[in-house]
């Protein structure tokens, strides 16, 4: 059961074939696990520990001194590494962005890895430089074809679902990776207006081949 409350003192006491069943703070269904207040933090330690696992098992094939391409080292990691991070991530995208950092780590340390890059680049070059999505633009584009999916399926049981419609109240609703990216859009149109020749060198310079 979902709540804030931090004591189970005022709970009812459950009773299968009269045995009582303690109250968890977390369980795990379908491989996610799910915590009481949802905050998804034991879920990501969780992958965090899977995607290291995984990450040791292929480390001969994508470590910095590997003598396979770097094409072929992405192709491992978006097939194998990957899926471990985003498995059922379009219920995640509003988690707190310090619980999302934890997922966003693990891709740039393997993508690190995998160019061997050097200190000083940053990880915003090293995506840019491969032509690799970071891990919330692919988050959100995965959330933006389930929800689509969802809202349009023949399945009667989901067409009953209620449309969503995101509570102002609330800090992190389902689209806020939509709203992230919606307000980023805006800003760039402002400043694009306001300095229109800085916005020219800046869009010729990524349109420069390197």
């Amino acid at each position: 059961m979902f709540h804030k409350s931090t004591s189970y003192g005022n709970f009812p006491h459950l009773k299968i074939h009269n045995e009582t069943i303690p109250w968890s703070k977390q369980c795990k269904y379908l491989g996610v696990i799910l915590d009481t207040r949802l905050t998804w933090k034991p879920h990501f330690l969780y992958v965090r520990q899977k995607f290291g696992a995984q990450a040791r098992k292929l480390y001969p094939l994508i470590a910095r001194n590997s003598k396979m391409d770097r094409e072929a080292k992405l192709l491992i990691y978006t097939a194998y590494l990957r899926p471990v991070i985003t498995y059922a991530c379009p219920t995640r995208g509003y988690a707190a962005k310090t619980k999302l950092k934890i997922l966003e780590t693990l891709q740039n340390n393997i993508i690190r890895r995998i160019t061997n890059a050097t200190w000083y680049m940053t990880n915003t070059d090293i995506r840019y430089a491969v032509k690799y999505p970071s891990l919330k633009d692919f988050i959100k584009r995965l959330a933006t074809s389930f929800f689509k999916n969802l809202d349009n399926h023949d399945n009667s049981a989901i067409q009953e679902i209620n449309k969503y419609l995101p509570d102002p109240k609330i800090k992190r609703p389902r689209n806020v990776l939509l709203l992230q990216f919606h307000d980023l859009k805006i800003k760039f149109l402002t400043f694009a207006k306001t300095y229109p020749s800085v916005t020219f060198l800046y869009l010729s310079f990524l349109q420069f081949p390197k």
